[in-house]
């Protein structure tokens, strides 16, 4: 399977409007995760505010550094 094909099965998906107060925290500070979980805890964090979800997430197996 070739990356793009495997980052497709963990596309986020648009479901409401964006949260704006909690997008206002989610950018108050600078992202500074220094391992794969980190940067993918901030990224759903983040996508969560903007108003998207995932259906499926990566195994923690896939994720460790």
């Amino acid at each position: 399977m070739k990356n793009d094909e495997w980052m497709q099965l963990f596309k986020p998906i648009p479901k409401r409007k964006t949260d704006w107060p909690a997008l206002i925290n989610e950018l108050q500070y600078p992202v500074n995760s220094v391992s794969t979980s980190q940067v993918a805890e901030d990224s759903v964090s983040l996508l969560l505010a903007l108003g998207y979800e995932n259906e499926t997430y990566p195994s923690t197996m896939s994720l460790q550094d």
